[in-house]
């Protein structure tokens, strides 16, 4: 091996152990400086320019608490508690996701290839010139459709069945919302209601408590979302990175 090359190599080296240690820096430390030197430490090495990710809304996950917490009476509020406690937490995992997933559909070179070709049954040359957005949202064509699918199966099965966001999901649920989970008691709102039984009191601080064993679901109802958020979000944007991929040897 060349000097030249074994300090190429040694570069690569660096720049992964760097965007590794930022991103769990952004991820488990909340560091958004942290985030900002990893976005641009990819446009310098990779020239990936157009991250921009489109966030879950919150009323999913608030859903999820609801339909788990049916039967508690004052469910709302914990929903409410929760959600707000874990909102910048469930944005930062969904951003490193995001992030992960469009950064191998960039650099997927033999689906990057077979989608342009695609595209130019579709689209005239001239026009590809012109084009900011090429199949990201459109599910019109069905030849697309079908590489969209095959394209994220061959990925599921390149990364493991998805078992790296599942491991990743567990980690983050672990170390960062299962605390905040388990004391949902401590912080959640409290409330007044109305006591229509007791004629003596017309208000008092309804008992908003969970047990144990609820939390303990909550939590694993909890794991469960941030594991299929995580894989929706990484698919989507693998599928928007080759999309972006093809357009940039459009737009240089």
């Amino acid at each position: 091996m060349s000097v030249q090359n074994a300090q190429l190599n040694q570069q690569t080296l660096n720049f992964v152990d760097m965007k590794t240690k930022l991103t769990q820096k952004f991820l488990y430390g909340a560091d958004s400086s942290a985030m900002q030197l990893l976005l641009n430490l990819y446009d310098l090495e990779e020239k990936i320019h157009n991250i921009f990710p489109s966030y879950v809304s919150i009323k999913n996950l608030k859903k999820d608490i609801l339909s788990f917490l049916r039967r508690k009476e004052n469910r709302d509020i914990f929903a409410n508690s929760l959600t707000n406690a874990i909102y910048d937490d469930i944005n930062r995992f969904e951003l490193v996701m995001y992030l992960a997933g469009y950064k191998y559909g960039y650099n997927a070179a033999s689906e990057v290839n077979e989608l342009e070709v695609i595209a130019l049954r579709h689209i005239d040359l001239c026009h590809m010139f012109e084009r900011k957005v090429l199949f990201h949202y459109d599910g019109e064509h069905e030849d697309v459709r079908r590489f969209r699918k095959e394209a994220m199966e061959r990925h599921i099965n390149y990364i493991g069945g998805g078992n790296r966001i599942k491991e990743e999901a567990n980690r983050f649920s672990k170390v960062v919302l299962r605390r905040k989970v388990l004391t949902l008691n401590h912080y959640v709102d409290r409330q007044l209601q109305v006591d229509f039984l007791s004629p003596k009191k017309l208000y008092r601080e309804s008992d908003y408590v969970l047990t144990r064993e609820e939390l303990i679901g909550l939590n694993r109802k909890l794991k469960n979302f941030l594991y299929r958020d995580g894989l929706r979000i990484y698919l989507s944007a693998y599928w928007c990175g080759i999309n972006d991929s093809v357009l940039r040897r459009y737009h240089p």
